[in-house]
């Protein structure tokens, strides 16, 4: 029995995803603020595992087959979330004169 590639590549490409989503990925960066204290913490490294931080300190090792992300210098802040948001404001026309109507 011969399989088509036709059938044969949706199934492969399925199953390097769903590989993918399980390789842990390590991001490096010269320092991190983890909320935790006011100090930063310095050579900083964090571990996902699919959607989840699932480790964040300093020179932790890294999981085999990891996917390693060197930053650099970079500043990292895990877990924080920007919510700042306009969503409901209104953009259109002049605003310094309905900032001038509203007075």
């Amino acid at each position: 029995m011969k399989i088509t590639p036709r059938i044969f590549l949706p199934f492969l490409w399925f199953g390097m995803a769903a590989h993918a989503a399980d390789q842990p990925i390590v991001l490096k960066a010269a320092r991190m603020f983890d909320g935790k204290s006011n100090a930063l913490v310095q050579n900083a490294v964090i571990i996902i595992q699919g959607d989840k931080i699932v480790d964040a300190g300093s020179n932790l090792p890294t999981p085999n087959g990891a996917q390693v992300i060197d930053l650099g210098d970079a500043t990292l802040s895990p877990g924080f979330i920007d919510a700042h948001t306009h969503l409901t404001a209104d953009f259109s026309g002049n605003y310094s004169e309905r900032r001038l109507q509203e007075l």
